[in-house]
């Protein structure tokens, strides 16, 4: 049973939900100092991708099946509309171009250990990345709040400003309409 809440962001009717297994992708677990990813934290790097590319897989899923003249689910149909609708890369650029969003993002620097050895790391966490490629924010400050795993890392600036690359440049979302 779900306990439902008003949500004042949308329209007459729109309701969010509470979710009872505690699990919050915006939120730091008090207790181990983990982000609250429940299930999704036995996913791979590999397995993580952005809405983006959730749209272009289902784009080719949907056009195959229209080929094909299979029935195309009514679920299918409004996860397609979904995708669609949130997308936060630039509709135009290439499956490759969305991919290489990503490895940009996670791309390996070197760095100057504490005992003054160089070494190689990674700017952020593969969760991380896809969820800066989802919610592209603007600011650090925004960042930290959206992903609070991300409030100590020191290539975030740097992170923020390549993905004005991928940003659209007139990406208006109103979810409330169809």
């Amino acid at each position: 049973a779900r306990t439902r809440l008003r949500w004042s962001g949308g329209p007459p009717g729109a309701m969010a939900t509470v979710n009872p297994r505690g699990v919050d992708a915006s939120r730091i677990d008090e207790k181990t100092g983990n982000i609250q990813l429940g299930e999704h934290a036995r996913f791979k790097a590999k397995d993580m991708i952005h809405i983006s590319e959730v749209d272009l897989i289902l784009g080719e899923v949907r056009t195959k099946r229209l080929r094909e003249n299979i029935i195309i689910p009514e679920g299918m149909e409004k996860t397609v509309s979904f995708v669609k609708k949130f997308r936060p890369l630039q509709s135009e650029l290439s499956f490759q171009k969305m991919k290489e969003a990503k490895e940009s993002l996670l791309k390996r620097v070197e760095v100057e250990a504490q005992d003054g050895s160089v070494v190689k790391m990674r700017r952020c966490k593969d969760f991380e990345a896809v969820q800066l490629l989802n919610l592209m924010p603007r600011t650090p400050d925004e960042a930290k709040m959206l992903v609070p795993t991300m409030k100590d890392n020191e290539f975030l600036v740097e992170l923020l400003s390549e993905l004005d690359a991928y940003r659209p440049k007139d990406r208006e979302i109103k979810p409330w309409e169809q």
